[in-house]
């Protein structure tokens, strides 16, 4: 399986850290050729200035990642950013989408040119990390059936409570 990743890398934004762990685990997973187009970041973030605070190690594992080659087919797309995105008139590519609603859902939650129907049509997902965002999805038109609840994994190596010599 061949799946293009489009979203945001090298930041400390949440969408960009979920995108980066989320990466650094598909990368153990047997089958699965990853690659990834870092799309426009908001507000002029740049990984020099608002660096991941990642490795050395995970961050040159995530940047190694680069685009399909010319004519190289890829089985999906998986889009981590905001606005939400659509696929392109025609693009058949079945596509997961991640989308969260704390900051609630309104005009510019989704893409100007984006049709909402695209993203739970054919084979095409939503993958949310909690019920309460996946409920406001539903309430927003999505089609429920087609909406995933992903939660957010931990990873315990790095994020842990200090202990008292620490603190």
């Amino acid at each position: 399986m061949r799946l293009l990743i489009e979203g945001w890398r090298g930041v400390h934004h949440s969408f960009a850290m979920v995108n980066q762990f989320q990466i650094l685990s598909l990368l153990k997973r047997p089958g699965l050729r990853l690659f990834h187009r870092d799309l426009p970041m908001p507000l002029g973030w740049t990984p020099a200035a608002q660096g991941a605070g990642l490795s050395a190690e995970d961050a040159a594992r995530i940047a190694a990642l680069g685009e399909p080659a010319a004519g190289e087919v890829v089985g999906a797309v998986y889009r981590i950013c905001s606005p939400f995105r659509a696929g392109a008139p025609g693009d058949a590519r079945r596509t997961i989408t991640f989308m969260v609603t704390e900051l609630g859902l309104g005009a510019n939650s989704f893409a100007a040119d984006a049709d909402r129907g695209f993203f739970t049509r054919d084979g095409n997902l939503v993958v949310t990390p909690s019920p309460w965002s996946r409920d406001r999805l539903a309430e927003a038109g999505l089609d429920p059936a087609r909406i995933q609840v992903v939660p957010h994994g931990v990873d315990a190596a790095a994020f842990r409570p200090l202990d008292p010599a620490q603190r």
